[in-house]
């Protein structure tokens, strides 16, 4: 999960690790002692906890079991936070430290704040910092350590431009600090913490007279049916920096507290350098100091984002009534977008600002995911099935399940389910608590798929050949994973694309998104159904249609009949999100270069495109452009009643499968892979007590998977 943040973090870290690295000098701390070490961390997702360390203007300091914060983020060799007293100072040594700057020392400033920290030698070799900046979020930043052989302790000095310092990070803090190594995995040669001594902090300027306020008064309108829009905002100064949201903004509950600014990930597109944003039900007022601002209103990819420049003026009001135009109307042509993977809590009074949050990002079918880990749950729902969905037109809010959730075997989303699965010791026996779900008519599948954080190939392995899985998520945080998909493609087995933002950990609802077809009108019910049926694609921009023979996406063909396949697509793309470029027709996993591929005047991309008679496998549709992806369901081809195996390239795949039931069988736990490792004293007991029972999973699997091929 967490390397897929690296990968598409900032080109700043890119730089930055790209680097060459000084040798790492770690010496022997002389007078170490420990003074605390906590048994956990917070109960909060997490795992917040305030640490017992100050200095002159920082008000509180806090760590985290899963610390995520401008950008940063703690994954890799975590430990809970410690104090230790480091040549007769007291010190923090942590993985992540983030710092909460006094107010009366700077508030929502716009100034150069310069930043000394003394930190031991055992610190991380690379250590990286952000902060809450007027330019975009301060973005993350280097600084390369080289500790003194006669010291204990090293000092840096680090120049913080355009500092904000306004209370916007994780717990309401301004500056964040971490080691590469903890958001790196493969940075094996450095310390994966920090250890924290001293700190001063200083400003460069007085701060600036405020200018005479004036207020916005806004109202955002479909220019189609005049109706008021509920949608995500920025509005900006000339100088780039970021408004921060009024009381008329909405909550957003984000982690384990409710905030109206909001950060948008480096890989999700916004047009403006800074990337603060905000939301709103359509009607928004805010008093601003006199100038010149930018607004800048969107609403998904299936409208045109609007920019709209304005003055205000002292002790005046400047009223605008804006509108959004629809670029075009999926749901007119009975595709309706979705995110499967979307952690808030709620209760029934929370409905109404959970469902505008959802509306102002246009998704018709926002999973609200409850996260259970086998210690417990974080993101409550109230109730689950009818009684736990909340209604608005055709927007729903559908509650659903992210568990059984491990690290040894991936993380599993059941959706739209009655009730929560109780069973007890079989934390790794996934089978259960899936067949559970699936007597109840709810859709099931795997997270993260692709990544192998929580090692979601192992557990694929184990579900697939029982048939316990409609889908796989292989679309997340502006990315398309799809090689262990068309493994089990090739194979034969029948398996939905899905796309989760997996908010708040990767990005905003919607930020990739499925669009599933619905041929008798909305209801979350058809939309469910749709899914795993396979009559959907994922996308973070692209639209497509699909067809072979006149038959659509998750169709089944029989081509023993003599005919011969004509196979036709599309794909076009909303330009405020950039260009489209390619077009491409995957057969079983691989690219069809004999498809014919034009385009009209920069309008949409179409392929068309004939296989033989008899051909055996499967056929989907693939678009990109300007960063942007897409990936239809499959076609499946089946010749006289076979199964839609991929002759040339199953042998391969069985390999691969078997390997990760191999790997499976061989695990150890490693308890601080887990997300919420901190919670999890018992989990290798667990694990030790299960396994036997997962063994005999495992040997059935390869039986199951044996059988595949002789039949």
């Amino acid at each position: 999960m967490h390397s897929k943040l690296l990968r598409c973090a900032s080109s700043t870290l890119s730089a930055l690790r790209a680097r060459a690295r000084i040798a790492l000098l770690v010496l022997a701390a002389p007078g170490l002692a420990i003074a605390h070490s906590p048994a956990h961390f917070g109960t909060n997702p997490r795992g917040i906890e305030r640490v017992d360390w100050q200095a002159e203007h920082i008000r509180h300091t806090f760590s985290a079991g899963y610390p995520d914060s401008f950008g940063l983020f703690a994954f890799f060799r975590r430990e809970h936070y410690r104090l230790v007293n480091i040549d007769g100072q007291r010190c923090v040594r942590a993985n992540f430290i983030a710092l909460d700057v006094d107010e009366n020392f700077a508030f929502d400033t716009d100034d150069t704040v310069s930043l000394s920290l003394s930190l031991a030698v055992d610190t991380a070799q690379t250590l990286l910092y952000a902060y809450d900046g007027n330019a975009g979020s301060g973005a993350p930043a280097e600084q390369q350590m080289a500790p003194l052989r006669d010291s204990p302790l090293q000092n840096i000095s680090l120049e913080l431009e355009r500092a904000r310092f306004a209370n916007r990070g994780m717990a309401g803090t301004d500056i964040a600090l971490t080691a590469l190594a903890t958001m790196d995995p493969r940075v094996v040669d450095e310390p994966a913490l920090i250890t924290l001594c001293g700190l001063s902090i200083a400003r460069q300027s007085a701060p600036d007279e405020a200018a005479e306020p004036g207020r916005l008064s806004l109202d955002i309108r479909d220019s189609a049916s005049g109706n008021r829009l509920a949608v995500r905002l920025g509005l900006y100064d000339a100088s780039g920096r970021a408004a921060l949201a009024s009381d008329d903004a909405l909550l957003v509950h984000h982690y384990e507290q409710d905030v109206r600014d909001t950060l948008l990930r480096d890989w999700e597109e916004w047009p403006e350098p800074s990337r603060w944003v905000f939301y709103s039900d359509g009607h928004y007022e805010q008093t601003l100091p006199a100038g010149s601002y930018t607004l800048i209103a969107s609403r998904g990819p299936e409208y045109s984002r609007l920019r709209e420049s304005f003055e205000i003026t002292p002790g005046a009001t400047t009223a605008l009534d804006v509108t959004l135009k629809r670029w075009t109307n999926q749901p007119a042509q009975g595709w309706y977008s979705g995110d499967i993977h979307i952690h808030l809590p709620r209760q029934p009074e929370d409905n109404a600002r959970v469902s505008a949050f959802m509306a102002a990002e246009d998704l018709h079918a926002a999973n609200i995911l409850q996260a259970g880990n086998p210690a417990g749950a974080h993101f409550h729902q109230y109730a689950f099935g009818n009684k736990g969905r909340h209604d608005v037109g055709s927007h729903a809010l559908i509650p659903g399940i992210e568990s059984p959730r491990t690290a040894v075997r991936g993380h599993t989303i059941s959706l739209d389910i009655d009730t929560l699965y109780r069973g007890s010791g079989d934390d790794f026996l996934y089978d259960r608590a899936l067949q559970h779900y699936r007597h109840q008519g709810a859709s099931t599948g795997y997270a993260h798929v692709g990544s192998e954080e929580f090692y979601a190939s192992r557990g694929l392995a184990l579900d697939v050949p029982f048939g316990l899985l409609d889908f796989v998520e292989v679309m997340q945080a502006g990315q398309l994973r799809t090689a262990l998909w068309y493994r089990y493609l090739n194979l034969g087995y029948q398996l939905a694309p899905a796309a989760g933002s997996d908010f708040p950990y990767f990005e905003h609802p919607g930020g990739v998104r499925s669009y599933v077809r619905l041929d008798k009108g909305w209801s979350p019910e058809a939309w469910i159904e749709g899914l795993k049926e396979g009559r959907t694609y994922v996308s973070n921009g692209p639209l497509l249609s699909f067809a072979v023979n006149g038959v659509g996406m998750g169709g089944m063909i029989d081509t023993a009949d003599g005919a011969s396949l004509h196979i036709t697509g599309q794909a076009r793309m909303n330009p405020d999100l950039g260009e489209l470029e390619t077009i491409t027709l995957v057969y079983c996993g691989k690219p069809v270069t004999s498809s014919t591929v034009t385009r009209d005047n920069e309008g949409p991309l179409t392929l068309a495109a004939t296989l033989s008679s008899g051909t055996r496998g499967w056929v989907a549709l693939r678009a990109e452009g300007s960063g942007k992806l897409s990936h239809s369901a499959p076609i499946y081809l089946r010749p006289e009643g076979k199964s839609a195996r991929c002759a040339e390239e199953a042998d391969a795949a069985l390999a691969e499968v078997l390997q990760s039931l191999d790997a499976l069988e061989a695990h150890t736990i490693k308890i601080n892979r887990e997300l919420e490792y901190w919670q999890l004293d018992k989990l290798e007991d667990a694990y030790q007590e299960q396994r036997p029972a997962l063994l005999q999973r495992i040997e059935k699997a390869r039986n199951a998977y044996r059988q595949l091929l002789t039949d």
